[in-house]
């Protein structure tokens, strides 16, 4: 059960927060530990590395399927010497791919839906990739309305705040003449704005969901160290036993024992800790009504513009709106209005919004 429970609440993070790094940053910020298997099939808890997350969330049979061949091993050779090299394939190369050959720890359709947020992660021409951040509201969403490239972005400023969006991917890569480029504080506020105005409906019920989520966020962190606490009292009790059955008149067997014992002892002192530490942390942390979250909620512009709301967050509301902005750049100094975006609703939209700005 324990090792069950560990498994869910990695699959939930994910699609709590999006991205593998921030699923592992989770993990470490509260201390919880992952299972894994030893070579002779003994299983450990141990601290989570970004391999071991990456492996568990993009492994086929977490969600229910049957996998074969997934791997080739092939000969390498550096100079006259060989070396074997084992290479992952991808998906469309495997043997075999049976999905729904067992019960899986999450649906098949939402495994899936989790791959193509991990692969959407993957900066590149076809993914915006993980937000960052960065203040760049529009980073890996804008693309050159005149060569098809992504646009990158520059901070520039005394305090790295002034940001610019610029196409030069050409110019580096090929040696072409420079495309486009421009300030991109004002065309965030305009893509702000339109966000804003398509999100606002949807505010009241947001803050009820947030105050849910806030309530669930501390009980999974409290159900994990629980079941953490009862794995070491099983260890220190069964140490105990141990201990209790062995021939005192075996010196070094009891002196290991107990050695074992006072570990096992020690281990649970610790969780027993991080349980109170947490209780505490909890006590402390003032609560937010229901009322007040509503009431934030008709001060959503506020909120958006004030300079302690996370950047990460508004970039994952964006991303949720729009897929990409076709942008170009025109003599006229002003912007024309952006065409109407999709209902809050709509979880995902494909936008080309031509963008005329000064350069």
């Amino acid at each position: 059960m324990r090792v069950q429970q560990a498994v869910l609440l990695v699959f939930r993070k994910f699609t709590e927060l999006g991205t593998v790094r921030q699923t592992l940053m989770w993990f470490l910020e509260h201390g919880l530990e992952v299972p894994t298997h030893t070579p002779s099939g003994e299983t450990l808890w141990k601290r989570p590395v970004y391999r071991s997350m990456h492996r568990l969330l993009t492994s086929p049979a977490y969600g229910g399927a049957y996998a074969y061949g997934k791997t080739e091993h092939l000969t390498g050779y550096e100079g006259v010497r060989a070396h074997h090299i084992c290479r992952r394939k991808p998906r469309d190369q495997w043997l075999s791919l049976i999905p729904g050959a067992h019960e899986g720890y999450v649906s098949w359709e939402e495994f899936e839906h989790i791959q193509s947020m991990i692969q959407q992660n993957n900066l590149g021409e076809a993914h915006p990739g993980a937000a960052g951040n960065g203040q760049a509201l529009l980073a890996g969403l804008l693309r050159c309305r005149r060569c098809g490239r992504k646009l990158t972005v520059r901070y520039t400023g005394n305090g790295h705040d002034v940001l610019r969006y610029a196409c030069h991917r050409g110019f580096l890569d090929n040696g072409e003449p420079r495309c486009i480029a421009f300030g991109g504080i004002t065309v965030d506020e305009a893509i702000g704005r339109e966000v804003l105005r398509v999100v606002q409906p949807a505010a009241i019920e947001a803050s009820v969901l947030a105050c849910e989520q806030r309530a669930r966020h501390q009980d999974d962190v409290l159900d994990a160290l629980e079941r953490d606490r009862q794995a070491a009292a099983y260890a220190a009790d069964r140490a105990r036993r141990q201990y209790d059955s062995a021939d005192p008149e075996n010196r070094l067997v009891t002196a290991e024992l107990e050695r074992r014992w006072n570990l096992a002892l020690q281990h649970l002192n610790e969780i027993e800790e991080r349980i109170h530490q947490h209780g505490a942390d909890m006590d402390r942390d003032p609560s937010i009504a229901l009322e007040d979250l509503t009431q934030l909620a008709t001060q959503l512009e506020a909120i958006w513009a004030h300079p302690t709301t996370s950047a990460r967050l508004k970039k994952r509301i964006v991303r949720t709106l729009i897929e990409e902005v076709l942008v170009d750049v025109s003599p006229i100094r002003h912007l024309t209005p952006l065409p109407e975006l999709a209902s809050a609703s709509s979880q995902r939209r494909q936008i080309n919004s031509f963008v005329p700005l000064s350069a």
